[in-house]
């Protein structure tokens, strides 16, 4: 692999986020990014419940390496359109809930409750274009997730709970030659202590978080990363549906490559916030707070830092009244408008951080359960600081990019185990913006892209 590629790639990298859950977001089908939808009746076993499934989609990908298409002197970005197969099984285990344990004639105060999911996507490709046949095949991929949590004395006043999840994200990279491109693999485990005074109208939990992210590709070893964190959460109810909640974290990211260009840092944050159900039908998500990066300075390299506002303003509208409230958000129901804003920061393999400002808007409609429809789109203002090769020599000026997401999917359920769907997707970069990949060369990246996917699938599930 060449230096400017690898360095491609990082930017490619920096700008679609390292972390599974983000990719998934944007790539995941919608019954594996929410159990209600993708769960049936279940398989029943004692205290157990087995949720069995497998879809299958066929679809089209118009610029399946998010090039901008600008090929010249200074910029060799193809637009690569291909045709693609999903085959997605998929499995979840879990104890009954607390209403459907005492109802089965189980203990009302379970001593413990596990939950087990696992899916994964195997990926076959075909290029549109014959020029790209060889890449494009050779980019088959199989990509899944597994994860467990396990609450220990839920009910109680002091608990416990222990995670653990194995991600593997495949993710293209800009250059059709590499096959690899960003696939990398995550490990997460963590655990928490809980308490809950009283009559639980006051919870707290503080934990420790593990997790570490390897590449597929040797060329990426020097991204690799280790990431520890101290979390604490806290809610007080003070109404029977409205209830105060804090968050608090302290990050330490380390990478594994001593040689890395990539700094290693120690964020902190700390938000407030209410989260309520103003009435049966109307719910609300305020939380403000502040994060501080410290980036460890590289020789010779000036290091950029965060030290400012993050937030999050949520308005949610359910069509069916919510007589819940989670702990940590607005409760969803299956059929409900959602608007909101967030502003966060993300570590970032262009520079040290990129900031995020999003406005976002969610649809979702169930109709007699046979019917299912769900839309989300979303702006975002994507903010990049300054960034230097060197203390005398400059990358990139700071600069903003915008871009743009949409998600439409629809569903229709013949029986309870069988449904046909169909699926489609926009994300791009609207900003024409050029970066300097190598020191004292002219090639340059453009961020600028656009890429559409639709699909048509079916799926059983029970």
């Amino acid at each position: 692999m060449t230096s400017r590629t690898l360095i491609i790639t990082a930017l490619f990298l920096s700008l679609n986020g390292l972390s599974a859950a983000a990719v998934a977001q944007t790539s995941a089908q919608p019954w594996l990014s929410d159990r209600r939808i993708g769960e049936g009746g279940g398989i029943r076993t004692g205290n157990l419940e087995f949720h069995p499934g497998v879809a299958g989609e066929v679809g089209y990908d118009s610029n399946y390496f998010q090039n901008s298409g600008q090929e010249d002197a200074t910029h060799n970005e193809p637009i690569v359109p291909t045709l693609r197969f999903r085959l997605t099984p998929s499995l979840s285990l879990s104890t009954l809930n607390q209403q459907r344990n005492t109802d089965a004639g189980g203990d009302a105060r379970p001593k413990a409750t596990f939950r087990l999911s696992a899916a994964a996507t195997y990926n076959e490709l075909w290029a549109a274009d014959e020029e790209y046949a060889d890449n494009i095949s050779d980019q088959r991929n199989l990509g899944g997730n597994i994860g467990s949590v396990l609450a220990l004395f839920p009910e109680d006043p002091w608990g416990a709970d222990l995670l653990a999840n194995f991600g593997r994200v495949v993710q293209p990279g800009n250059d059709p030659g590499i096959s690899a491109g960003f696939n990398r693999n995550t490990v997460d485990a963590g655990a928490g202590v809980n308490w809950k005074p009283g009559g639980g109208l006051f919870d707290w939990r503080l934990g420790y978080g593990m997790t570490y992210q390897f590449f597929d590709d040797s060329d990426f070893s020097s991204q690799n990363s280790t990431t520890h964190n101290v979390s604490t959460r806290g809610r007080w109810r003070f109404f029977p549906r409205t209830a105060l909640i804090y968050l608090g974290q302290a990050e330490f990211i380390n990478y594994s490559d001593s040689t890395s260009r990539q700094n290693g840092s120690s964020p902190i944050s700390a938000s407030l916030g209410l989260n309520g159900l103003a009435a049966d039908h109307f719910g609300l998500l305020v939380m403000a707070g502040w994060k501080s990066t410290f980036y460890e300075n590289s020789p010779g390299v000036p290091v950029n830092n965060y030290d400012s506002f993050i937030g999050q303003a949520e308005m949610s509208w359910f069509l069916m009244p919510q007589p819940k409230l989670e702990p940590k958000g607005a409760s969803v129901g299956l059929s409900s408008i959602t608007t909101g804003y967030l502003r966060d920061i993300r570590n970032s393999l262009l520079g040290d951080y990129y900031q995020r400002d999003r406005i976002y808007g969610n649809f979702s409609y169930f109709a007699g359960g046979v019917f299912l429809m769900t839309f989300s789109t979303g702006y975002s203002l994507i903010s990049h600081p300054e960034t230097r090769f060197s203390a005398t020599e400059l990358q990139f000026a700071a600069f903003s990019e915008n871009r743009v997401d949409a998600t439409a999917f629809g569903e229709y359920r013949s029986t309870d185990t069988f449904a046909l769907n169909a699926t489609l997707r926009y994300n791009g970069s609207l900003n024409s913006t050029d970066i300097v990949a190598i020191p004292g060369r002219s090639d340059q990246d453009n961020v600028q892209f656009s890429r559409f996917e639709a699909y048509l699938g079916a799926r059983w599930f029970y």
